[in-house]
This record gives C-alpha cells, structure tokens and sequence, in this order.
C-alpha cells in the first residue's frame, strides 16, 4: 500500500535549515568546534572543499585572470628552487666546466 505525503511535510522538508550547497556538493554540516573553525577558516581564505574532483564549467564562480598564472608559476618556480634542485644544476659548471646553456640542456 502506497502512503502518500501531505503537503505539509513537502514543505517543511523544503523550507528545512539544510541549503542547496550543502546538498550539491555534498558536504556534512560540522558536528564538532574544530569542523566549524575549519570551515570558517576555508571561508575567509578562499580555499575549495570539493578536494581533487574538477570544477564543472557552470558552477564555476569566475573565469581564470593573469594573477591565477603568476600564482601557478610561482608555487612551480618555489617547488624547483629547493636545496636538491639547485644542488644537481650547480653540478654541471663545477664538475665539468659546462656552460650555462649545456648545463640547462
């Protein structure tokens, strides 16, 4: 036998605290002090919850800008200039007398 839903409960179903973001995305509310922080923390910096999954075009909130660039370059640049990195490149001058160019090729 089949049970049908007044309209009543439709409604307070719709007009319930949970938003559409929450249940498009998916996430949870926080149940914890430290969830609550950390997601008012992601809030203030910009910081994405949807994790590794890509961005759908229509749910994007702006378009890609030259400082997005600069700012990928630069976490690049960063993460070749570390200790081991400039090691190894410096190895080619000093060990045998490689130019610039050589070095780099």
């Amino acid at each position: 036998m089949a049970t049908e839903k007044s309209p009543d409960a439709l409604e307070k179903f719709e007009t319930s605290s949970v938003n559409a973001a929450t249940l498009e995305l998916g996430i949870s509310e926080p149940v914890n002090a430290l969830q609550r922080f950390c997601n008012r923390l992601d809030a203030v910096c910009g910081v994405e919850a949807r994790g590794i999954e890509r961005i759908p075009e229509e749910i994007r909130e702006r378009d890609m800008s030259y400082k997005d660039y600069i700012h990928m370059f630069t976490i690049w640049f960063s993460m070749n200039c570390t200790a081991n990195q400039l090691t190894l490149g410096v190895l080619g001058p000093v060990s045998y007398g490689l130019g610039l160019t050589d070095s780099i090729l």
